[in-house]
């Protein structure tokens, strides 16, 4: 298992916090499931053969990791 269904459950907070303008939830709980994502997306990354890698500048899974509360991953 690669730790998908923890972390839905991780996410599943401050997805409802968000909903209810709740900032002090989202600040709260944004650390460990930014953790858990590095983590599960780490495991994928693993398994997905060499041959159908994107490019790393395309989607650089730093940039992903590196997010906070309120920044973007897409480009402007």
């Amino acid at each position: 298992m690669i730790g998908a269904q923890e972390l839905s459950e991780l996410a599943a907070a401050p997805e409802a916090a968000a909903n209810a303008k709740d900032g002090d939830t989202i600040r709260r709980d944004h650390d460990a499931m930014m953790t858990k994502y590095e983590i599960v997306t780490g495991a994928i990354l693993q398994l997905i053969p060499d041959a159908i890698m994107i490019s790393a500048s395309a989607f650089s899974s730093s940039l992903i990791t590196s997010m906070t509360p309120g920044t973007s991953i897409l480009p402007l």
